[in-house]
């Protein structure tokens, strides 16, 4: 019941003063919860386009050594468009990138040539890939006693 009764004399303290004198606030500041006596403080009345909430400490982010919301504002648009439009930018061209290597048409290759073999009754992989015919070896008295290993 007693803060009610504070935040109402409160309110209408607020209220008779800025009807009497608009340049000025009043507030009534609680000195102790028990009693509902209070103290009056005034307080000059600042249009809003005057106050300039600056944040203690503020260290910039490189892009507005003045303005600390346009500082952030430009952070957040720069943050934006390096991580998420490039990130997932490059991400898209890789995905759509032609097959430069041509991976794909070898093993379409590889399928259609197993398919005719199949079809054809010829093994998979033929142990004679090349003729021996056409390969040019040295002759006996080259090799001499060097062991060949196969």
């Amino acid at each position: 019941m007693n803060r009610f009764y504070n935040i109402k004399n409160l309110v209408l303290i607020k209220k008779a003063t800025f009807l009497r004198n608009t340049s000025f606030i009043s507030r009534q500041i609680s000195i102790s919860s028990k009693s509902p006596e209070g103290t009056t403080v005034t307080v000059e009345h600042m249009p809003k386009t005057q106050i300039k909430l600056k944040k203690k400490n503020w260290v910039s982010y490189g892009f507005d050594y003045v303005d600390q919301r346009t500082d952030i504002m430009y952070l957040h648009t720069t943050s934006f468009f390096l991580i998420t439009i490039f990130f997932w930018g490059i991400i898209f061209v890789l995905s759509y990138y032609p097959d430069l290597d041509d991976l794909d048409w070898s093993n379409r290759e590889a399928y259609i040539q197993l398919r005719r073999r199949e079809v054809l009754g010829l093994p998979l992989v033929d142990k004679d890939y090349a003729r021996p015919e056409d390969i040019p070896l040295p002759p006996d008295e080259e090799i001499g006693d060097d062991e060949i290993i196969i």
